[in-house]
C-alpha cells in the first residue's frame, strides 16, 4: 500500500460506490468486494452512499467492514 497516500480496503463481500473529495474535486469510485485501492488521495474526504464520511490523512488506511466506514487505528 502507499506510504504517502490514503489507501482504502473493502473487507466486505459486496461492491461499494464511494466518493472521494480532495482539493475541491470529487470523483466517484466503485470499490470491488474484498479489494484494496492504493494511493487514492493525499488527504481527502471519503463518502459512502449511505452518508458515512471520514476525513482521511495522507498516511491513513480507510477500511470498509460490515458496511461501516472507518480509519484503521
Amino acid at each position: 500500500m502507499g506510504a504517502n497516500a490514503t489507501d482504502i480496503s473493502n473487507h466486505d463481500a459486496v461492491n461499494y460506490t464511494i466518493m472521494v473529495t480532495a482539493n475541491d474535486v470529487t470523483k466517484t469510485i466503485v470499490l470491488d468486494a474484498n479489494s484494496d485501492l492504493a494511493e487514492v488521495c493525499e488527504g481527502c474526504e471519503i463518502f459512502m452512499e449511505d452518508g458515512q464520511i471520514v476525513q482521511a490523512k495522507n498516511t491513513d488506511m480507510v477500511i470498509i467492514a460490515g458496511g461501516e466506514l472507518s480509519i484503521a487505528e
